[in-house]
């Protein structure tokens, strides 16, 4: 690659026709992208050309992919808030039952509900957001925390729902699968925020990201 070509965001003069009529290398592969349509791909790679006129911010990025993120973002936090109010109902029914006052019976089979259906709701949110990026134009090679963390997540939120299922039939199934599908998920939680912190930084306000 020349190294008068460069990758960063920046105005690239354009022709009567709208192409690049200037030297802009490709983000990724560092093709000279000049005398492409700014809204065409590399031909090399076939990685946007925009990402090279524009950079890999988010708002310059796929919307049906930044869209599924903040899907799953909602899916996610929707998860945290219901198991916060769902630990509060467990203390309240607790503290309720110290002071004598009569226990609400929940029939066994009704009982694992609960735990499946959060379940169900944080894996719905870890998959959507470790959504792969489609504009690099080439797939992911080799390991990424955004893959650790989906594919770990993904096994340690089917666990818990499967721990539940079993719960019933086979109590001493259901404490292994569980403990098994926590561990997975503390390396999990772990490269997610790693993955986020990448995403972060394709945010142009610092204080935000």
């Amino acid at each position: 690659m020349s190294s008068e070509l460069t990758s960063t965001s920046q105005a690239v003069p354009r022709d009567a026709d709208g192409r690049l009529a200037g030297d802009l290398a490709c983000v990724q592969c560092g093709y000279n992208l000049r005398g492409l349509s700014p809204e065409g791909r590399c031909p090399e790679c076939g990685c946007p050309v925009g990402r090279a006129s524009w950079g890999t911010l988010l708002r310059y990025s796929d919307p049906d992919w930044v869209e599924r993120l903040a899907r799953g973002m909602r899916w996610v936090v929707g998860g945290i808030i219901l198991t916060c109010l769902a630990l509060a109902l467990a203390g309240a029914m607790g503290f309720a039952e110290l002071r004598g006052l009569p226990r609400v019976k929940v029939p066994e089979s009704l009982a694992t509900l609960p735990g499946v259906g959060l379940s169900v709701v944080f894996l719905v949110g870890y998959w959507l957001l470790t959504t792969p990026d489609p504009t690099t134009g080439q797939p992911e090679v080799g390991f990424s925390d955004r893959k650790g963390a989906r594919g770990l997540l993904s096994v340690g939120s089917l666990l818990s729902i499967l721990a539940s299922a079993v719960g019933l039939a086979a109590p001493t199934a259901e404490q292994v699968i569980s403990a098994v599908g926590e561990f997975l998920n503390i390396p999990g939680l772990f490269l997610l925020f790693s993955h986020l912190t990448e995403l972060a930084r394709r945010v142009p306000d610092p204080s935000l990201a």
